[in-house]
């Protein structure tokens, strides 16, 4: 348990200001900003250009980091809130997100926290009367001023695994079939590895399944799966996955059940899929299903 001084704390992967090319080669504009001034205070942007970043941040900015979305409230941060917002909680009329709509309007300063919001379609007279409210409410909160807003620093080496993106969600899906020291980590995290056994043992990457006659790869992951017969290869993680047979290699599935093979076809990540046609489930490329009450949709 850290102390804080600050109402709030957010965490991020502080570093140095970086460079616009490490900014654009990280791709940090998918990321929310978190900067930290000399007194300890942070400011928040969401998801923007390196040059956006450097035109509002303060001068006085020591380190700024990718926030990991994390945070936590004082209890009398939280009564108060719930105070300042009563009417929208009660009557249900609002959709108010954390960061645009809570920590920028009390860590961005008015023209910056218009502007950005300007970039984000809403309005000018919406920005500033929410910026007036949140700003009313922070001198009311802590009449004797200071920011609310603080960070904790969980350092550039922590582990974390972001599943916000097709692209981070399968691989760092199958990063738990990797022989990494994070990989380690993931799967100790997630209970698919004993702490104290070493790296390589496997014992817990298959759990609550039978495999029939398949060929599965010690490094694959199965959780809650019911398979038959054919081959699951190395980066292959299955989850609640029922099929007669499967032919798989760097394939996630989640939540799919087939009356017939699953053949794949390299790369793959299936998604909430139920397959009952007479044909193999493709297992290739993206698809995940949505049911509704009238109808199946494919997504690809």
């Amino acid at each position: 348990v850290q102390a804080s001084s600050h109402a709030a704390d957010i965490l991020a992967a502080l570093r140095p200001m970086p460079s616009k090319q490490e900014w654009e080669a990280e791709q940090l504009h998918q990321y929310g900003l978190i900067a930290v001034d000399s007194r300890g205070d942070a400011m928040q942007l969401e998801k923007v250009t390196y040059d956006v970043a450097v035109q509002y941040l303060p001068k006085d900015v020591t380190q700024v980091g990718t926030s990991l979305g994390s945070f936590s409230l004082s209890a009398a941060l939280m009564e108060a809130l719930q105070v300042e917002f009563s009417r929208e909680l009660s009557e249900k009329v609002a959709c108010l997100d954390s960061d645009p709509h809570f920590w920028m309007p009390l860590t961005l300063a008015r023209a910056d926290y218009m502007s950005v919001m300007g970039k984000k379609g809403t309005s000018a007279a919406e920005a500033e009367a929410h910026f007036d409210r949140m700003a009313a409410f922070a001198r009311a909160f802590k009449p004797e001023g200071g920011g609310i807003l603080g960070c904790v620093d969980v350092g550039q080496q922590t582990c974390w695994w972001d599943y916000g993106r097709v692209g981070l969600y399968q691989e760092n899906n199958l990063e738990a079939t990797a022989d990494t020291d994070a990989a380690f980590a993931l799967r100790c995290f997630l209970g698919l590895q004993d702490p104290k056994a070493p790296r390589a043992d496997a014992s817990l990457r298959v759990q609550q399944s039978s495999t029939g006659s398949a060929d599965v790869a010690s490094s694959a992951v199965l959780l809650n799966c019911r398979i038959g017969s054919g081959k699951i290869g190395e980066r292959c993680v299955l989850v609640n996955v029922v099929a007669p047979s499967v032919e798989l290699e760097d394939a996630i599935l989640i939540n799919v059940t087939s009356t017939q093979p699953i053949v794949g076809n390299g790369a793959c990540i299936l998604y909430n899929v139920v397959h009952t046609e007479a044909t193999a489930l493709d297992a290739s490329g993206v698809r995940a299903d949505v049911f509704m009450p009238s109808e199946t949709i494919v997504m690809r």
